[in-house]
């Protein structure tokens, strides 16, 4: 465990160090026990239903891109790709989950979670909405030149996805050498083509399409209409109960548990046998106590004064 101690030690430097982004090394830590920290919290230990990571840092518009016409005119509109991207998309056998990670209630944003809450509230589905703005977006950025992204959006489906992803990895060069990036899932072939391309940062929602391809053998969840939203960071100040949901900061928006709800750092190490118990790895296992130990040393500011009161 000498490595684990020597890593752990450092995250912490870091994680006190100025201009070091904390939420990306805890992002990092918790990905790979994610899913089980989620299920635990969403459906409890015992339940056949698995909370699952379908990709991470996804894109949600903040203007509706499934038309271009607007809304109130009815006249055609430019359109904007400016998104808010949430930590993880995540899904069970029954919902969507936007999953945001805070390290501080500090970074907390109203904008970003009226946006959240606005996806929640959508009727249509996940496929129908944020499905086929992804699919949008990536054709935007990855300037395809492709237009046919109209039509009825009930038929944009993973079929869609992947046939944009084909188009722009399996590409042919001025030279007419085409080259060969289909190896391994799709999520593989996305990160050949952005090394072998040293493609820019805007090209890496490839690899978000790449990971969203990778369920491909279970896309029921793109059909799914119900979406909660999902706070996990610490506890105390800035967060508070209140009747049957949830004040996020001191103007945040309410969050009923209905439509989401917040696990906080201190939930999690209450539970971590339970959490503990859902990890079918042994490994994985090792590796869980671990990132509890580190969930220990997060200060939680706030604290001092709740007990002291």
């Amino acid at each position: 465990m000498e490595i684990h101690n020597r890593l752990k030690n450092e995250v912490m430097k870091d994680y006190f160090t100025a201009n070091v982004k904390a939420e990306v090394l805890i992002d990092t830590i918790l990905t790979p026990v994610i899913d089980e920290i989620l299920t635990f919290f969403v459906n409890g230990k015992d339940s056949d239903s698995k909370v699952k990571l379908l990709a991470k840092e996804f894109p949600l518009p903040v203007q509706n891109l499934s038309s271009c016409k607007d809304e109130d005119s009815g006249q055609s509109k430019k359109l904007s790709y400016r998104s808010r991207n949430v930590d993880y998309l995540m899904s069970d056998r029954k919902c969507i989950y936007f999953v945001e990670l805070k390290t501080t209630w500090s970074s907390f944003e109203k904008d970003q979670m009226e946006n959240y809450l606005k996806h929640c509230r959508i009727k249509n589905s996940f496929g129908e909405k944020e499905g086929f703005d992804f699919i949008r977006l990536l054709n935007h950025v990855s300037k395809t030149g492709k237009s046919e992204l109209e039509g009825d959006m009930s038929e944009v489906g993973f079929e869609k996805l992947e046939e944009l992803f084909r188009h722009i990895i399996d590409y042919v060069k001025k030279d007419g050498a085409a080259t060969n990036h289909e190896s391994g899932d799709f999520s593989s072939q996305a990160k050949k083509y952005l090394i072998d391309e040293e493609a820019d940062s805007s090209k890496k929602y490839l690899f978000t399409a790449g990971q969203i391809l990778d369920h491909k053998g279970d896309e029921k969840w793109w059909g799914y209409k119900n979406r909660k939203l999902i706070y996990i960071g610490p506890g105390f100040e800035g967060i508070k109960k209140k009747g049957k949901g949830y004040q996020i900061g001191k103007t945040g928006p309410f969050l009923s548990k209905k439509a989401g709800r917040v696990v906080t750092f201190q939930d999690i190490i209450k539970h971590k046998d339970d959490i503990s118990s859902i990890i079918a790895d042994p490994d994985l296992e090792k590796y869980w106590e671990w990132v509890v130990e580190i969930l220990k040393e997060i200060p939680v500011r706030g604290e001092r004064k709740k007990t002291d009161a």
